[in-house]
């Protein structure tokens, strides 16, 4: 049955009466849930949600019929956004959990499903018939009586309300107007606030301002984050361009001092005097995390946030272990060499700061899609606690001693653009994690990965021609590669990456497919030739690049710790284009013997795939916007432009990121993932 069938309609769908669940008691007439008596703070929407669900135990509520019965067909808000804040607004009243819920169920694509027991209660006043008459003296006196204990429970639940209030109950203070994206802040000495950001479509600049006011000074320009404000109002930064530099410089203006290249995150001391950060040196080590500079403490891959500890003797990390994903984890590092992962993986993770006292580390996080909350993990168990949740994109950026929080609300986007010779360019995003990750040669096909909500929680694959109509979903897991025959895609599973998985495009089962003494990929390509390039590991060693003949043992091509993700094999197989020490990159022979050679004159390109004549590569160069698509030689150094990539629309966008091009470079798609940000100073959350 239909809930809308079940369920009489008078704004918004509700229970025919009270209902007891667990704990819990829920009234559909006043929209009160309280839990053992005591009022929960539920606002309205999530709980005429909360009525539609449990007036369907057991059964499917889909999104659709969530919009007619609470939201209404002539609603104007973000349905999708408002749907899921209220869904997770009454997750956190329950304590349910999305990733083994006892109570809602998420059905990705389709809707909710309450999976909790339901026990309907009587209505408060209604005596059973069985019930024998009572004087009416005695009457009087229970009436009295529970007249007395009813005023006693609502001042006491009124009284829990107000302590709830005064405690979780936040204060926003907006601090930045404009439009464009933050990359970091910090609280800063004097009141102010320091923070970087790029608005309307200019580079990234630091900037400080004070509360209240709309506009905010620039203290630099080319400064691409912040690391740190120190007590007495020294801002540590690491530069923009793409030359990581980290440099200091008084936030009231002053002289710069350029401290340590290759940066890619840091933090420092109140005192300024020790300073940490992920250092990636270029001598083929990797990224060390350093506390202070030039001590190794340890080692990390595609690091995210870094903060030290109030006590100064620890080091929080965030770590993204998916190449171009934002699933996350949290390392904390000590002297001595002490390591350990806090907490759990997180599907992601963005925000990293300490509590005061140090006993929590505090992340904006979400187990799965993108919308993140706040949560508190203790330093010493690793268990999340949340504390906020408000739907949207929530990402932290500092915390007072006193507090009070700095927190970017963020709408992010990542957009799909695809473009042919001599046609315009068209939008190929389709739900809300969307990237491309192959193109086929004739430039009419492209794989997507959907890794947001929208793709669930092992991802989703999808096939989208580039007229730009409606794609096919193809399964789950990482999207990789096409099938040169265009017969299916390659995709590596979220858990259990010791296969690769062949998902057909028409008719057919899913095979996995298998290297002798593989345990690990990382990517893959089938070649026409039938032999599987692939970026993956044996056990107990680390990830190389690889060729396998099928069900011939693998052969390397690239030594340990040099990974790739994409095809950057010759047409005629002999040369592989592949990372080397110290940086950069080098063509590897195949097959023969030989020492690998430096590609020419690549500078900060990045080689995309061989041209079809098999003589030249063609490479993406950050520009002044966007990229240059350029045709290099890599064994001369000869350079041709070809054309510049670039969104129509810069505000928000932060660069392009992963881009696929067909060899003879007439068809190109590219992402750009655009984030319109706001910061706040809140006050009233208490880790």
């Amino acid at each position: 049955m239909r809930v809308s069938d079940e369920i009489p309609v008078e704004g918004g769908a509700r229970p025919r009466g009270r209902v007891r669940f667990g704990r819990f008691e829920f009234d559909p007439k006043s929209l009160e849930l309280k839990e053992s008596g005591s009022l929960v703070r539920l606002r309205q929407q999530p709980a005429k949600v909360l009525g539609v669900l449990l007036a369907n135990p057991g059964g499917i509520v889909t999104r659709e019929e969530l919009r007619a019965q609470v939201w209404g067909s002539d609603t104007l808000i973000d349905f999708d956004q408002g749907l899921n804040y209220c869904v997770k607004e009454i997750r956190a009243a329950l304590g349910d959990n999305a990733d083994a819920p006892f109570y809602v169920e998420t059905l990705p694509r389709r809707g909710y499903r309450w999976i909790g027991q339901v026990e309907p209660l009587p209505e408060p006043g209604s005596v059973p018939s069985s019930t024998p008459r009572r004087s009416r003296r005695s009457r009087a006196l229970l009436l009295a009586f529970l007249g007395t204990l009813l005023a006693f429970a609502l001042g006491a639940a009124a009284g829990v309300m107000l302590t709830r209030s005064r405690v979780t109950e936040p204060r926003w203070q907006r601090l930045t107007f404009r439009r464009g994206s933050i990359g970091s802040a910090r609280f800063a000495p004097g009141g102010e606030v320091a923070y970087t950001a790029a608005w309307d479509g200019e580079p990234s600049r630091l900037h400080a301002g004070h509360l209240g006011a709309a506009e905010a000074r620039v203290v630099t320009g080319d400064a691409a984050a912040l690391g740190a404000v120190t007590a007495r109002g020294e801002a540590l930064y690491i530069r923009g361009g793409g030359s990581n530099v980290l440099a200091r410089s008084p936030l009231a203006g002053g002289a710069e001092k350029a401290l340590l290249a290759g940066v890619l995150a840091a933090d420092a001391t109140p005192d300024g005097n020790r300073i940490a950060a992920v250092h990636a040196p270029g001598d083929g080590t990797g990224l060390r995390v350093e506390f202070p500079l030039g001590t190794v403490i340890g080692r990390v891959n595609q690091p995210g946030a870094l903060r030290i500890s109030p006590s100064g003797r620890e080091v929080a990390v965030v770590e993204h272990p998916l190449n171009g994903d934002d699933a996350g984890i949290v390392h904390l590092f000590g002297a001595g060499g002490d390591h350990r992962v806090l907490g759990e993986l997180w599907g992601s993770l963005e925000g990293l700061a300490w509590s005061p006292t140090g006993s929590d580390v505090l992340v904006t996080a979400a187990r799965e899609g993108a919308e993140t909350s706040l949560y508190a993990i203790s330093r010493e168990t690793g268990k999340a606690r949340l504390l906020l949740s408000t739907g949207g994109r929530l990402v932290i950026r500092d915390v007072a001693g006193d507090g009070r929080m700095l927190l970017e609300r963020a709408a992010v986007r990542p957009q799909v653009f695809f473009g042919a010779e001599g046609k315009p360019e068209c939008e190929l995003t389709w739900l809300d994690g969307t990237s491309p990750h192959d193109l086929s040669p004739d430039g009419r096909l492209v794989l997507l990965a959907e890794s947001g909500e929208g793709g669930g929680k092992g991802y989703s694959v999808y096939l989208r021609r580039t007229d730009c109509s409606p794609p096919m979903r193809l399964g789950t897991g990482r999207a990789l590669t096409l099938v040169p025959d265009g017969t299916g895609a390659l995709a590596a599973p979220l858990v259990g990456d010791d296969h690769i998985d062949l998902l057909p495009i028409g008719a057919g089962e899913v095979r996995s497919l298998r290297v002798p003494g593989i345990v690990s990929f990382l990517w893959a390509k089938l070649r026409p030739d039938g032999r599987l390039l692939f970026s993956g590991a044996m056990k107990g060693r680390s990830r190389r690049v690889w060729l396998a003949a099928p069900g011939g043992d693998p052969e390397p091509i690239t030594p340990e710790q040099l990974p790739g993700m994409r095809d950057l094999l010759s047409p005629d197989g002999r040369t592989f284009v592949g990372l080397c020490p110290p940086r950069g990159f080098c063509l590897y022979p195949v097959g023969a013997p030989g020492e690998p050679v430096p590609v020419a004159a690549l500078g900060q390109a990045m080689p995309l795939t061989w041209d079809t004549t098999g003589s030249s590569l063609l490479v993406a160069e950050p520009a002044a916007t966007g990229v240059d698509l350029l045709s290099l030689e890599p064994r001369t150094g000869h350079r041709v432009r070809l054309r510049h990539l670039a969104p129509a629309d810069p505000v928000g966008a932060g660069g392009i990121g992963r881009i696929v091009v067909t060899p003879d470079a007439r068809a190109w798609a590219y992402t750009v993932v655009r984030r319109m940000s706001e910061l706040y100073v809140v006050e009233g959350l208490s880790p």
